[in-house]
C-alpha cells in the first residue's frame, strides 16, 4: 500500500472547501483511474463515505482542477458574468445569379467569451492573414470563398464584443438543368467530425466550452426564380443542447435561420451513444440542399 512505496494518504473534509456531491461527481467524471477495489478494507471505506471512488491521486488532482473547466466548476464561477451575452451571431445578406455564383456581406457578432478569443486570435496575425482566416472560416460549408473586404469593430475595446464585417463572394449553390441547390446551412456546425472520433467512450467526454450560434442568411434570388418544396421548420432539443432551423421564401429572397446551443457539459460513457445522436441529428439537418428554380 502506501507505506511500501512511500507514498502519502492526506484526508480532507469537502465541506471545509464548501463543496459537496455535486463537486466531487464532477471531480470523479474527469477522473481516469477510478478503479474500485473489493477488500474489505476498501469496501468499509465505500460504505462510510458513501461514495463509488472516495480517493483520487494528488498529483492528477493538482494538474487537472487547476485548470478550466474543472477550476471553474470547484470555484464556483459563473460561465458568463452578470448582463453578458455569450456565443455568436452570423448574418448573411447575399445576391445568387442563375449559375450560383453569390455576392454579398456578412456581419459576424461574437459575445462574451467568443469575443475575447476572437480577439486574441486577432492580435497574432496581419491584415492579409485575417481575410484567409475568415475564408477559411467560410470555407467549411461554401466553396470558392473569396472576401473583397474585411473590417473589425471594436477591436481595441476591453471586454464587450467583437464583430467581423466583410464582403464576399462565394460559390453558392450547385447547378442542375434548370435547378440551383443551396446548403441549408451556410456555415455548418460539423458535431460528429469534431466530436464523434470513435464509436464508443470508455471515458467521458469534456465538451469545454458552450457552442451558442444563431445564423440568419437572407439570400435574393434570380428575377424570376423562387425556392420551391422547402422543408419544415425543425427542432431538435436534448440534455445535451438545442437546435433549430427554419427555411421561407420572403420578398424575392431565400431566408434561412437557425440556432444551435450546446452548454459546456461532460458525457458520460453511458451517454455517449445518446449524444452522438443529437450530433448527427444536426449535421443531417444541416445537409441538406434547399432548391430554387425559374
Amino acid at each position: 500500500g502506501a507505506a511500501e512505496t512511500g507514498a502519502e494518504t492526506r484526508l480532507i473534509d469537502l465541506r471545509d472547501y464548501k463543496w459537496g456531491v455535486r463537486e466531487w461527481e464532477l471531480i470523479l467524471a474527469a477522473y481516469p483511474y477510478g478503479v474500485t477495489q473489493d477488500s474489505p478494507e476498501a469496501r468499509a471505506c465505500y460504505q462510510a463515505t458513501r461514495c463509488r471512488v472516495p480517493y483520487v491521486r494528488a498529483d492528477w488532482f493538482v494538474s487537472v482542477a487547476t485548470q478550466p473547466p474543472l477550476y471553474h466548476d470547484l470555484l464556483q464561477l459563473p460561465q458568463t458574468l452578470p448582463d453578458q451575452r455569450d456565443g455568436r451571431r452570423l448574418q448573411l445578406s447575399l445576391s445568387l445569379d442563375a449559375e450560383g455564383l453569390a455576392s454579398g456581406t456578412g456581419r459576424d457578432e461574437h459575445h462574451g467569451f467568443e469575443a475575447a478569443s476572437l480577439k486574441d486570435a486577432l492580435e497574432r496575425l496581419d491584415g492579409e492573414q485575417r481575410k484567409q482566416a475568415v475564408e477559411s472560416m467560410l470555407g467549411r460549408g461554401l466553396r470558392g470563398v473569396t472576401l473583397e473586404s474585411l473590417a473589425i469593430e471594436r477591436e481595441a475595446e476591453i471586454g464587450g464584443t467583437a464583430t467581423l464585417v466583410y464582403g464576399v463572394r462565394v460559390q453558392l449553390a450547385r447547378r442542375d438543368g434548370a435547378q440551383l441547390f443551396v446548403p441549408a446551412a451556410l456555415v455548418p456546425s460539423r458535431l460528429a467530425r469534431r466530436w464523434l472520433q470513435t464509436a464508443e467512450r470508455q471515458v467521458t467526454l469534456l465538451i469545454d466550452s458552450p457552442e451558442i450560434v444563431t445564423q440568419r442568411a437572407a439570400i435574393a434570388v434570380p428575377p424570376s426564380w423562387s425556392p420551391r418544396g422547402l422543408p419544415k421548420p425543425l427542432f431538435i432539443a436534448t440534455s445535451f443542447g438545442a437546435y433549430s432551423w427554419s427555411a421561407r421564401a420572403e420578398a424575392g429572397k431565400l431566408v434561412i435561420e437557425e440556432a444551435l446551443s450546446i452548454p459546456q457539459q461532460r458525457v458520460k460513457p453511458d451517454r455517449y451513444a445518446a449524444f452522438a445522436a443529437f450530433a448527427r441529428d444536426v449535421d443531417q439537418a444541416q445537409s441538406q440542399e434547399l432548391v430554387v428554380a425559374p
